[in-house]
């Protein structure tokens, strides 16, 4: 009789930088980043209690940092390392100079009311904004300047779907 399937491995240094990337340690989030089944990060992170707090550490020292005061400016915002490497993105991608500026505009206007640093932006914070507006245009009611929805919804998908992965 064959054998189905071997128990699938994560070492330290991979599960460590999935936490890192994705700012969470969810047992489904992690599996898909991974590749593995939600058993197999189940597991290790039974198993390895040490690796599980390095990870609670990482996502701490984000929560710690999730804003920095010098992004209050457009000008330093597209000089944040991210933004620049977005930035290079769009243009390897042949948009247009006003479609590149209406991202990043966008961009930092999502991370100037959330009050985080671009890199510290999570899916989840950008998908509850963005349903936010999204409620607030629906029902014709006023959105805070430089965060229309049409504009906003754009942006964190062309963020996350290019730059943030």
């Amino acid at each position: 009789m064959e054998k189905r399937g071997a128990k699938q491995k994560i070492d330290r240094e991979s599960f460590l930088k999935a936490v890192e990337k994705i700012r969470s340690i969810d047992d489904k989030l992690l599996s898909e980043e991974l590749g593995v089944g939600k058993s197999t990060v189940w597991r290790y992170k039974r198993d390895n209690p040490e690796v599980v707090k390095e990870a609670e550490e990482i996502l701490e020292k984000y929560q710690e940092k999730a804003h920095v005061s010098n992004i209050s400016d457009r000008k330093t915002f597209r000089q944040i390392p991210i933004i620049q490497e977005w930035d290079d993105l769009l243009t390897r991608k042949i948009r247009s100079p006003s479609y590149k500026n209406r991202m990043i505009n966008g961009l930092y206007h999502v991370c100037n009311y959330l009050k985080v640093h671009p890199q510290n932006l999570t899916l989840k914070q950008a998908t509850d904004l963005n349903q936010e507006m999204k409620e607030l245009y629906l029902a014709d009611e006023k959105q805070p300047k430089g965060l229309a929805y049409t504009t906003i919804r754009e942006s964190i998908r062309s963020f996350f779907m290019t730059a943030h992965q």
